[in-house]
């Protein structure tokens, strides 16, 4: 036997009817969570999220372990 759920979700976006579909926007939104979800997998595994060194505002340097990492500071 197959049980079949369904889920509401609402979403703000600007993307408009025309723009497209609502089973491309579906697809928005799971291709999002995704990445989310991977975010979760190295924050709970690094800390990130614990840390209280903070940097500033500099941007993040793509190759750094964490924004904290020395060579993720600004020049």
């Amino acid at each position: 036997m197959s049980l079949h759920t369904a889920k509401t979700v609402y979403s703000v976006t600007s993307v408009t009817a025309e723009q497209a579909t609502a089973a491309q926007l579906a697809q928005l939104v799971r291709d999002h969570w995704k990445i989310e979800a991977l975010h979760h997998v190295r924050d709970t595994t690094f800390a990130e999220d614990a840390s209280q060194l903070r940097t500033g505002n500099a941007l993040w340097r793509p190759g750094a372990t964490s924004p904290s990492e020395p060579s993720a500071r600004p020049e």
